[in-house]
């Protein structure tokens, strides 16, 4: 049994701030996902108020977060997006949106202290649908984005966008629930490492550690300076270190993302390199049904015993700190297949579950690209 929970919907007439746990059910399953659709958009201050938009349904995710374990947790809900509307132009790394939104200068741009939120752009239709990149500076009608090297290429004129703030610490994890208050920055009750996504190789370590204390998130290191407004990616997973003795609960909530979404996946020219990537996805996802090897971002080994990429998933239930991968998957002759148990076609395994994180190892590949892992809603 796993410990991933249900996921449950929200009533239009609850709003966020008055979710309540329920009792926590351990199953393997998914169990359910009734959505409810509002009749119109929630009043944002980045409205377009020419069209009436229909959001995304709502649930939320419970994650059974085991004592003095570390829990891998990616949230399977994205924030409430503060604008929907369609593309008018797009010139290098910078969209103009058709009507008259008459944003404020750097309306979606992060300033500590005064603006909380970082931003991010999220293609909804054409054939760049489900690639996001954060907003840098915005003007009354216009966006720049921060590609990390990419480009529009595949984003034109006419398609839809939503502009959507990350989860951060302070927004994701509230003091409360799982999370617990340590009483000196020498001990931490509760951690969240978050892993080095720019790392090149294998079994990287975090790359920060964060911990609650006085109120507020700060990192291991940086003294008392509040880390509230961290960014938590979209794409990838952090882990909840509890270092009690007590079970814990951590409930997530959001609004159900019911579009493609793309997850990058980097190479080294010279070596393996560990993606630690998650799919913002509130439903089970088999091997097959991801997309994975489908759309081209896995690539088929030549042999059993020698993988080229390679996909590693973790136990959340085991309650241990510093996990090892329970299961590795690799593709070979037309297949999914597990390490260690023959050459069974494993496809069908629902290895993508709520609120799961796992690493996909990418072989070393020369000119070192980018691979593109495009998913697709089930529900």
């Amino acid at each position: 049994m796993d410990n991933h929970q249900s996921v449950n919907t929200v009533s239009a007439a609850a709003p966020w701030r008055s979710l309540r746990a329920v009792p926590v059910r351990t199953t393997r399953q998914f169990l359910a996902i009734s959505f409810f659709v509002f009749s119109q958009f929630l009043s944002q201050p980045g409205q377009a108020q020419s069209v009436t938009v229909v959001t995304d349904p709502a649930g939320f995710y419970l994650f059974a977060l085991p004592s003095n374990s570390d829990t891998i947790v990616s949230i399977p809900f994205t924030r409430p997006a503060d604008f929907v509307g369609q593309i008018a132009s797009v010139t290098g790394n910078v969209i103009s949106v058709a009507g008259s939104v008459n944003w404020s200068s750097n309306q979606y741009v992060y300033s500590a202290g005064i603006q909380s939120n970082t931003y991010y752009v999220f293609i909804n239709t054409g054939p760049g649908v489900g690639i996001h990149y954060p907003i840098t500076n915005n003007t009354a009608n216009s966006l720049n984005l921060d590609l990390g090297g990419a480009n529009l290429t595949n984003v034109s004129a006419g398609a839809s966008l939503a502009i959507i703030p990350f989860w951060t610490l302070g927004t994701a994890l509230p003091l409360g629930g799982g999370i617990l208050d340590s009483p000196t920055p020498g001990a931490r009750a509760t951690e969240i490492l978050i892993p080095d996504l720019a790392g090149v190789g294998t079994n990287l370590s975090a790359s920060r550690v964060y911990y609650h204390w006085n109120g507020s998130w700060r990192s291991v290191g940086q003294g008392a300076a509040v880390e509230d407004d961290v960014v938590l990616r979209r794409d990838s997973y952090f882990i909840v270190r509890q270092n009690f003795a007590s079970n814990a609960v951590l409930t997530t909530f959001g609004a159900v993302p019911m579009r493609t979404q793309q997850v990058l996946l980097a190479t080294a020219a010279a070596t393996k390199r560990d993606n630690s990537v998650a799919l913002a996805r509130p439903a089970q996802q088999t091997l097959t049904g991801s997309g994975l090897f489908e759309s081209g971002a896995f690539n088929a080994s030549s042999a059993t015993n020698a993988r080229t990429d390679e996909l590693l998933v973790f136990d959340n239930s085991l309650g241990q700190k510093n996990k090892t991968p329970a299961a590795v998957y690799y593709y070979w002759s037309n297949a999914w297949r597990q390490v260690g148990a023959g050459t069974n076609d494993v496809g069908s395994t629902p290895v993508f579950v709520p609120g799961v994180g796992v690493i996909v190892r990418k072989n070393a590949t020369i000119g070192a690209p980018t691979y593109q892992w495009v998913n697709s809603p089930n529900y």
